[in-house]
């Protein structure tokens, strides 16, 4: 099976693989020729992280089993608005030892300080974006929930996944994967 009714009709999934949910992380709805898709879908044995356009996209797989855990977060912002700020501070005093003209003086100096206040209270008070990540073995997948939709089906989508690692594990799905010799 492939995935083209998703946007990504290179990709397969294995033999007997379905598509249980699909997760929209863009949340533009339909698909236009060109658009970024970003999909986070759950099969009956993995999960599939799909970013990009058709022609240029990027794919990573997880195995169900080998999930251990799911966390939904703030990304941690860095320091770098408070760098961009502390340039800006700089540059207005610049600005006001060059500019001659004392109405540029003052207005140019104030315009620069005040960008680098609004940076810093933009950082201050504006929240990082929402992420998802799946924790596998040493390694993580991080998916960036950037819209309602996607946060609002975050829960329900890592519930479904858990419930289905637990009936991947159980005796009877085990041996109903191989056939009788």
């Amino acid at each position: 099976m492939d995935l083209a009714e998703y946007g990504f009709a290179d990709v397969d999934l294995m033999d007997g693989e379905h598509v249980d949910t699909a997760l929209d992380l863009a949340g533009g709805g339909g698909f236009r020729n060109n658009s970024v898709r970003r999909l986070l879908l759950l099969t009956d044995r993995r999960v599939i992280h799909l970013d990009g356009k058709p022609q240029n996209h990027r794919a990573v797989f997880a195995s169900l089993e080998n999930v251990d855990a799911v966390e939904i977060a703030e990304e941690v912002e860095g320091s770098g608005a408070f760098v961009w700020a502390g340039l800006a501070f700089v540059a207005a005093l610049f600005l006001y030892f060059v500019i001659d003209n004392v109405a540029g003086r003052i207005s140019g100096t104030v315009a620069v300080v005040l960008m680098g206040v609004y940076l810093i209270g933009d950082r201050l008070v504006s929240s990082g974006p929402l992420i998802m990540v799946f924790r596998v073995g040493p390694a993580e997948l991080r998916c960036g929930l950037k819209n309602d939709r996607a946060q609002d089906d975050a829960y329900p989508f890592i519930n479904r996944m858990f419930e289905l690692k637990s009936d991947a594990g159980s005796p009877a799905a085990r041996t109903s994967r191989f056939a009788p010799r």
